[in-house]
């Protein structure tokens, strides 16, 4: 037989080549787990050496960390690992390559050099592109390190952010950040387009060369065997793999060089070294701290050697046991002072000698810093637990009786950032932690520092904690106490006054404190009465954000909402270029075989022209290779921008339902659970979603194309598909609902894993004070751990169906070689002639077949893994889901968007008359508010009426109701019932983000963001330069900004970290009168301040720049409604027990009077 040869020999090389197949598929699968196994531990190596960099590096590292770190831990330890796997097909493919383009010489000799030219011309090409890529992806890191930097702004300050009316600004701010981003993921995207199309190309154009130089070299295109015309194929198919995945592994290894010189960048900064920053102590062993003329100052934000803030020179002396207390005030440097002993400051004069600096210092700052834990585990911090020791601190702290209200007592969680709790209730715990360092390590005679500890609380629970705790249980404890209240210093034994960062008074009390010896006489007790501290807060009730996973298949709906994102017509055409490239494809094979099998029936009968015949075979040939090519490209560049359209789409949706959720979806969701969703779920819809989703219609499609061939050239082959398929259907099956469940495990384990990272860096100084750096790098170990179980199961997973799937694959082929030889010896019943099949078909059915295995492992390997990466689009689609549209917006304007039932929009205003409110008159009319539809009503019946211009002043206990007052009138809370007016308007008839538009408000805790003082005062730049220094001069802030760089230069750091509380509250204030609104809410908004500053203040409400404003004010101080307000409001439980002039209803028995004297 003529054609024998071939299908013989390659029956006779197929036992031993299945054997070589199950050794290959059994190393292969080992080999991927192992490699995956050290990726696990290169990345959890990699993470903790970061996270202990960033809790030690220096003062000039600091700044870097707090917008890089969480990028560098996920995006860039990711990059790095996956160069575990680079590493090994740098070299290998190579070789693979080396040794195809051998073989193929064997079959067609010198002809291969036309192919192997091109592929060598590939090389220039591919540099140049990974240069490209390598250039873009760093500057989307930078975009994207911006962004996550600004959206954990943003989800700090979303209280502040919704009651500025700032949703909208900050909006604009991410996606200016987003679009810059986007144009380089642009770039790389279509570079990456460009690659695809170079890559799975070359195959094609590498064997028409070769084919055509054959011609083109003299020799006999009918000499051409099938065996030599489909082994060639079959060869040139071996090198589309190595060929494709070589451009990616360079990418890969430019990519993690680049994230190496990110890390080694960090890397090389500076620890804070103790030894150089404290003198060495001399003499005096008792001494803890002594400053010589020390100065030091806070680095700024542009350059290293300019300081925007100076401190010093001091020179005193602080011995074991002594009591120093600092008094100045805003903005004289008493938080620098502290700064400065715990190393937050460069010292550029002067000696600061500190024994204790291998120790814990216990810290207390104006900013307080919990985890997200107990509030055991809070007061504990990780020391030995002492029951004696715990219930002392409680006691002394006032916080044993807010612990019994709770509903889990101190294992109660309180939440992100202490949110469950009311602010003196967080800086009780605050100061207990403090207070249980010190006296659980006795031995180590901790120093205690306390930054005004007392600004969140009433008079009565000062003076307890200030007798109990500080001059109590603290009694042997060396202490510093800064405070504005002077009258808590006289039992200090030396006293340092500060104003702007110089020392103009050290002494004892008598010499340094005014009329010290009268306070001594008196008691030193306080004689303002603000409102006492009370039980739980409402919100306290709510549970605690645990994060849900769903379960089972991923449900239609989702895979609906990407393709809506994406636009239904564009995914139709993207999926129709998939499958018209793969008929192209195999139209080029299909076209080769005819050929062959044409040229040899021709040359059997003479009928063969050979110019004419290899003419026709040239022409098509190459035009299906062109028109393939083509497909390929349009291919390539349609799911790029497809890919990019739905992450424009999804990101965009989830950050308007995200800054326009409700506040209480901020309460009860943990800070690491949403930013985990805006980073790593936004990071696989804008990459890893499109990248897996391409290979999978890619794959899918040549499955298809390969047995559609093979049951057209063999088919007696479905006798084989048949078991293998129920066998294929049933892996398959198992693997997805086993992969499925571990990825939405893995995503809900990162969650803590964010939430952990993001408060350790928001309490670096915390941490670093209490020398807690080890438990903390301990505690990620263990949330590292938990996650590495879920990622190496998956990864366990997808080698167990890997090596199942290359089995069949190999049975498959060995089949089709078996039919192969029947097929060749069939007889003709009716004339006894063996009539085998077509050998040219055999040719192509086996080429085909032989890449089944990969391809067979490859479609269900990326439907798994698109399936996985599908869940980081089901958990943006449960955010996008979980609440209704407002009432303003329709889903015909905004479709994507979700909003709160509070109206918290971008609607219009068309119903609000023009320039309200014109006078500021305020009714409340049987207002009833509630934080939980089921729970205890913040206001019960609420009723007041605030003529216009007038001042109101709000007291009462912790809980009774005042911020709930601000609340309701902000439109944060839906009213259960009631109305409230403004000039006569209902507010429930009012877009909220005009409510929030045209009143202003003052926080308790002022809110600054990153960026010049221009943009914090005015951030949608609409006053003129002579308003905005007017408005400072008038907060007598003119002269810090002056000397700070001015309007542009004077940069504020994350959490205003270079400006005191005091000066925070004074930017605020200047923010309020540049708004001229008719109404000014205040929420203890001089709780920060001096005495001095307080009545400055207090003139501000008074002049011309506030004049006729009404103002409603939640007093820090009772004695300052007295002296400021017009009316007062007692509250009690929600509820208005006393409404009036406060002259009248001091003079009368009554809740309010009680407050002046301290019994209510």
């Amino acid at each position: 037989m003529i054609y024998s040869t071939y299908p013989v020999a390659f029956t006779q090389t197929n036992s031993p080549s299945a054997a070589t197949a199950y050794l290959s598929a059994l190393l292969i699968t080992h080999y991927n787990y192992q490699v995956e196994k050290i990726k696990l531990k290169l990345k959890t190596t990699l993470v903790l050496i970061i996270y202990q960099k960033s809790l030690n590096v220096g003062l000039t590292g600091r700044s870097f960390m707090s917008g890089n770190a969480l990028n560098l831990m996920t995006s860039d330890v990711d990059r790095v690992a996956n160069f575990c796997t680079s590493f090994h097909m740098f070299w290998s493919l190579p070789l693979q390559i080396i040794v195809t383009l051998y073989m193929l010489y064997t079959q067609v000799g010198i002809s291969f050099l036309a192919g192997a030219a091109f592929v060598v011309s590939m090389i220039p090409i591919n540099r140049y592109l990974a240069n490209r890529i390598n250039n873009l992806s760093e500057k989307m890191m930078e975009a994207k390190d911006r962004r996550i930097s600004l959206l954990r702004e943003i989800l700090r300050g979303i209280l502040y952010i919704k009651m500025h009316s700032w949703t909208e600004l900050f909006q604009k701010k991410i996606q200016n950040i987003r679009r810059e981003e986007m144009r380089q993921l642009r770039g790389r995207k279509f570079i990456d387009a460009w690659c695809v199309f170079f890559w799975a190309t070359t195959p094609v154009l590498v064997s028409v060369m070769t084919f055509v130089t054959w011609s083109i070299t003299g020799k006999n295109p009918a000499s051409l065997s099938a065996a030599q015309v489909f082994t060639t194929i079959s060869l040139f198919n071996l090198l589309i793999m190595p060929l494709n995945a070589f451009p990616w592994v360079l990418n890969a290894i430019v990519e993690a060089k680049v994230s190496l010189a990110r890390m080694e960048y960090l890397m090389k900064m500076e620890d804070f070294a103790p030894d150089s920053y404290y003198a060495e102590t001399a003499g005096d062993s008792d001494v803890v701290l002594r400053f010589t003329s020390a100065e030091f100052a806070h680095q700024s934000y542009d350059e290293e050697d300019i300081y925007n803030f100076k401190l010093g020179p001091i020179t005193l002396t602080l011995k074991k046991g002594e009591f120093l207390g600092v008094f100045g005030e805003v903005g004289s440097g008493k938080s620098s002072f502290f700064s400065a002993i715990l190393g937050g400051m460069n010292r550029v004069g002067g000696n600061l000698e500190f024994s204790h600096w291998n120790r814990p210092v216990a810290f207390v700052s104006q900013r307080v810093w919990l985890q997200k834990t107990t509030i055991r585990d809070n007061v504990i911090f990780g020391q030995l637990f002492d029951t004696a020791v715990y219930n002392a601190v409680l006691e002394a702290c006032v916080l044993d009786e807010d612990i019994k209200g709770f509903p889990d007592g101190d294992l109660t969680d309180v939440g992100e950032e202490g949110s469950r709790l009311s602010g003196g209730q967080r800086m009780r715990v605050s100061l207990a932690r403090a207070a249980y360092c010190a006296l659980i390590n006795p031995n180590e005679a901790v120093l205690v520092l306390l930054d005004d500890p007392f600004l969140s609380l009433d008079v009565h629970v000062a003076n307890r904690i200030y007798n109990s705790c500080i001059c109590g249980l603290l009694a042997n404890s060396t202490r510093i106490l800064a405070t504005h209240h002077t009258r808590l210093l006289y039992n200090c034994t030396a006293i340092l006054n500060l104003h702007a960062g110089q020392c103009i008074g050290y002494g004892p009390p008598e010499e340094i404190l005014p009329k010290a010896r009268d306070i001594r006489a008196r008691g030193g007790s306080l004689t303002v009465t603000p409102e006492s501290e009370d039980k739980i807060l409402p919100v306290l009730t709510l549970e605690a954000g645990q994060e849900n996973h769903r379960r089972g298949s991923l449900s239609l709906d989702v895979l609906w909402f990407y393709v809506r994102s994406i636009g239904l017509a564009l995914f139709i055409c993207t999926v129709a270029a998939v499958a018209l490239m793969q008929v192209s494809r195999t139209s080029v094979d299909a076209w080769l075989a005819y050929y062959v099998s044409t040229s040899r029936s021709r040359t059997s009968t003479n009928m063969y022209n050979a110019p004419s015949w290899m003419n026709t075979f040239f022409i098509g040939y190459v035009s299906l290779a062109i028109v393939s090519s083509i497909l390929t490209l349009i291919r390539a560049f349609l799911f790029a921008y497809a890919g990019l359209r739905g992450a424009v789409k999804v990101h965009d949706s989830l950050i308007l339902r995200v800054l326009y959720a409700p506040i209480t979806f901020f309460e009860q969701t943990p800070l690491g659970q949403v930013l985990n969703r805006l980073s790593s779920d936004v990071h696989t819809v804008d990459e890893s979603l499109p990248f897996i989703a391409n290979i999978l219609f890619a794959q899918s499609f040549s499955l298809a194309g390969t047995i559609l061939v093979a049951c057209y050239g063999l088919p007696w082959i479905l006798l084989l598909l048949l078991p293998l398929s129920m066998s294929y259907a049933s892996v398959q099956r198992y693997y997805r609902w086993t992969s499925r469940e571990l990825k939405r495990l893995f995503s809900v384990t990162l969650s803590p894993l964010y939430s952990h990272l993001s408060e350790s860096f928001a309490g670096t100084t915390i941490i670093r004070a209490f020398s807690a750096s080890p438990k903390f790098v301990h505690q990620l170990h263990i949330r590292l751990n938990t996650n590495n179980q879920c990622q190496l199961s998956s990864v366990a997973a997808s080698q167990w169906l890997g090596l199942r799937l290359q089995l069949i694959g190999v049975a498959l082929t060995a089949g089709v070689a078996f039919l192969s030889v029947i097929e060749h010896y069939r007889v003709d019943p009716t004339t006894g002639e063996t009539r085998g099949v077509n050998p040219a078909l055999v040719g192509l059915v086996l080429s085909y077949v032989l890449s089944l295995t990969s391809t067979l492992s490859g479609v269900v390997t990326a439907y798994a893994e698109t399936e996985r990466e599908m869940v980081s689009v089901e958990r943006i689609a449960e955010y996008l889901e979980s609440s209704e549209l407002s009432p303003e917006l329709s889903s015909d304007t905004l479709p994507n968007l979700v909003v709160d039932s509070t109206g918290d929009s971008v609607g219009p205003a068309n119903s609000v008359p023009f320039g309200w409110p014109h006078l500021g008159w305020v009714n409340f009319n049987n207002v009833v508010l509630s934080y939980k539809n089921t729970g205890p009503v913040a206001l019960n019946d609420v009723s007041f009426d605030l003529p216009a211009g007038q001042r109101l002043g709000v007291v009462g206990r912790t809980g009774a109701g005042k911020s709930s007052l601000v609340q309701a009138l902000f439109r944060l809370r839906p009213l259960k019932s009631g109305v409230i007016r403004i000039d006569g308007l209902d507010l429930s008839m009012v877009p909220s983000r005009v409510v929030r538009e045209r009143l202003a408000c003052i926080p308790q805790e002022a809110f600054v963001f990153v960026g010049s003082m221009r943009d914090n005062l005015d951030p949608r730049h609409e006053h003129t330069d002579h308003n905005l220094w007017s408005a400072l001069t008038t907060c007598s802030m003119n002269v810090t900004v002056q000397q700070n760089g001015g309007l542009d230069g004077f940069r504020i750091e994350e959490h205003g970290a270079n400006l005191s509380m005091g000066q925070r509250q004074l930017v605020c204030l200047a923010r309020a009168i540049l708004r001229k609104a008719r109404v000014l809410c205040m929420d203890e908004a001089t709780s920060g301040v001096d005495m001095e500053t307080e009545k400055m203040v207090q003139r501000t409400l008074a002049s011309n720049a506030l004049r006729g404003t009404t103002v409603i004010y939640i007093a820090h101080r009772v004695q300052t409604v007295v002296e400021s307000c017009d009316l007062v409001a007692v509250m009690s439980k929600g509820k208005i027990v006393q409404f009036g002039v406060p002259s009248e209803l001091s003079s009368v028995e009554g809740p309010f009077k009680d407050l002046l004297n301290g019994n209510y």
